[in-house]
Order: structure tokens, then C-alpha cells, then sequence
């Protein structure tokens, strides 16, 4: 690969030394008032080609960076979306504590230690104080 970027670098050195040979006629460029130097027309074309060249570079990486940019903040908002969604699912799926076999055939335990006759669950997503699903008997 090194040989065909080589090759290439090599075909643009001898396009570019062929095009300064023929466009070797001076000029002089007038804007308005301003005058240059009398330069080479070629010189005027490679300096125009490679400002184009940086310029184009310049409003590339910008926009680069703007897209970057877009992109975290979009990637932040997706994950507090997320993290809404889960709160949301977990809330609406009634989140309820159950107790297993073994624990329903424990022995008794003196008053007031262990009591469970109730276990918790989470609101309903569109229930508010006067939604009695908070709390279930098992």
C-alpha cells in the first residue's frame, strides 16, 4: 500500500511541475485599487487551490464538531428517556413482594416481630392518594 500512495504522490509532484511549466506567464492581479506582484499565473492557482483546499477543511472539521456535539446531547437525552422508561415500567408492573413456601410454613413468632400481612407494591402509573392498591393481604 505504501508503493501505491508512493506512486500517487509521485503522479501529482509531475502534474503539478508540468501545469508550473506551462502557466509560467506573469501576471498581475487588480482588485480595485490593489495591484500585486507580477507572479507566475500558476503560483496564483496553486495559492488559490490550497486556501480553497483549508477553507473546505476548516468548514469540514466545524461540522464535524457541531455533529459531536448534537450527538451527546442526544445520547444524554436518550439515557435519561431510558432511565425514565424503566422507572415507568417497574411502577405499572406492581411491584409486589411475595412470600415463599418455606416462610408461609415458619413457625410462629411472638408478637410483633415478623409480622407480615402485607407486602408493598408501587402506585399504579395513573393512581394517586385515593388508590387503594398500595397494599395487599397474602
Amino acid at each position: 500500500m505504501k508503493y501505491v500512495y508512493a506512486t500517487l504522490i509521485l503522479l501529482l509532484a509531475l502534474t503539478l511541475a508540468a501545469f508550473i511549466q506551462q502557466n509560467s506567464q506573469t501576471t498581475i492581479l487588480r482588485y480595485f485599487t490593489w495591484e500585486s506582484p507580477a507572479l507566475p499565473l500558476s503560483l496564483y492557482m496553486v495559492v488559490a487551490f490550497a486556501a480553497g483546499y483549508l477553507l473546505a477543511t476548516l468548514l469540514g472539521f466545524t461540522g464535524g464538531i457541531r455533529r459531536k456535539v448534537k450527538y451527546s446531547v442526544m445520547e444524554r437525552e436518550n439515557r435519561k428517556l431510558k432511565d425514565e422508561l424503566a422507572l415507568r415500567e417497574t411502577a405499572s408492573a406492581g411491584e409486589t413482594v411475595l412470600i415463599s413456601k418455606e416462610e408461609e410454613t415458619a413457625p410462629e413468632r411472638p408478637e410483633g416481630q415478623g409480622d407480615r400481612t402485607a407486602a408493598l407494591s408501587a402506585p399504579s402509573p395513573g393512581g394517586g392518594e385515593g388508590d387503594e392498591a398500595g397494599e395487599e393481604e397474602i
